[in-house]
């Protein structure tokens, strides 16, 4: 099961913070004119782009956009470009990402708050809490205290 999930997600891409149809980015109105707006900008081809969609349900936060590419390899083109960063006061708040299972989205932010709540913990004052995210793990001073735990298809 896992495979296959894996499988359909490897071609796509999550857009995030896109303003919805209703605001505008630079002037534009439409998801298709905003996604373009954004590829001009990261250098990627539009023409990679096999479809395009809103994720959720409206509500006062712009909804992510999922966007699958023809191949992976226009996937991986699209992810590894800095220019976003780069791009002006409109696109500061837009981030791409690759599409994972909510299961690991859930598990990344785990791990997040797991730090975050140890660097609040007065015992901790004066420990080095860091999180390694290629190694999945926790430290505190140098020793494992939480490590990566996904649950998947449960």
């Amino acid at each position: 099961m896992e495979m296959i999930d894996r499988k359909e997600r490897e071609k796509n891409l999550v857009v995030l913070g896109l303003p919805d149809e209703i605001k505008s980015l630079q002037g534009v109105s439409e998801d298709a004119d905003n996604i373009k707006k954004v590829w001009e900008k990261i250098g990627a081809d539009w023409d990679q782009v096999e479809s395009y969609r809103r994720l959720g349900v409206r509500g006062n936060r712009p909804r992510p956009m999922l966007i699958t590419m023809t191949t992976r390899d226009a996937k991986d083109s699209a992810l590894n470009t800095k220019a976003l960063k780069t791009a002006g006061e409109s696109f500061n708040r837009v981030y791409v990402k690759k599409d994972v299972h909510p299961s690991v989205r859930v598990e990344w932010k785990r791990l997040r708050d797991a730090e975050e709540k140890e660097k609040q913990r007065p015992e901790n004052a004066g420990c080095e809490i860091r999180l390694n995210t290629r190694e999945k793990k926790l430290y505190r001073d140098n020793v494992v205290i939480d490590t990566w735990r996904p649950k998947f298809f449960q």
